[in-house]
């Protein structure tokens, strides 16, 4: 079973274990050809819904290319985690 978490990441249900292997949806370009693609990669394998909530945070916060403060940091990533989590609310 596929779950789409956004437009950048889905998890993927393992067949041989009840984790998730993380992918994501990204945008490559040829080298011979400069034409650019979409791809999907995987991030992680196996992983426990939890821990695959806690990497999808880190990577969307590791988009952002900025010196913060900790206090800054921390709410950026409260705010990270309440937006992922409001999606899968049960």
């Amino acid at each position: 079973m596929k779950i789409k978490i956004d437009d950048r990441f889905i998890l993927v249900q393992s067949l041989h274990s009840n984790g998730y292997d993380l992918i994501e949806k990204a945008v490559r370009t040829n080298k011979k050809t400069e034409e650019k693609y979409e791809a999907e990669v995987t991030l992680c394998y196996d992983m426990s819904l939890e821990r695959a909530i806690e990497t999808i945070i880190s990577e969307r916060l590791k988009k952002k290319q900025e010196t913060v403060e900790l206090s800054e940091f921390l709410d950026n990533y409260k705010s990270e985690k309440e937006e992922l989590l409001s999606k899968i609310k049960i």
